[in-house]
């Protein structure tokens, strides 16, 4: 599902909300939480899912191809569970 779905999605279930409120909320909604996720906290909703943040340290892989040995940096990763 994409954010225009979603939309119309509430705007279905909410008759009496504008498409532009429901655009609004929905983009309100979605802002705190990256700002959360970017603050390192971890996002819990209740009966459908959390967002956390994982950690990864910088290593050493393999191009599958050639077989050479490529640096990975570390990075950080949003995971939902």
């Amino acid at each position: 599902m994409v954010k225009s779905e979603l939309v119309f999605t509430l705007n279905e279930k909410f008759p009496g909300l504008h498409e532009r409120d429901a655009r609004l909320s929905l983009n309100c909604i979605l802002g705190q939480m990256a700002d959360a996720l970017v603050q390192g906290e971890r996002i819990e909703i209740r009966c459908f899912g959390s967002f956390n943040l994982s950690h990864r340290q910088p290593r050493i892989a393999r191009n599958p191809k050639t077989g050479e040995a490529v640096k990975l940096p570390a990075k950080v990763d949003t995971h939902f569970n």
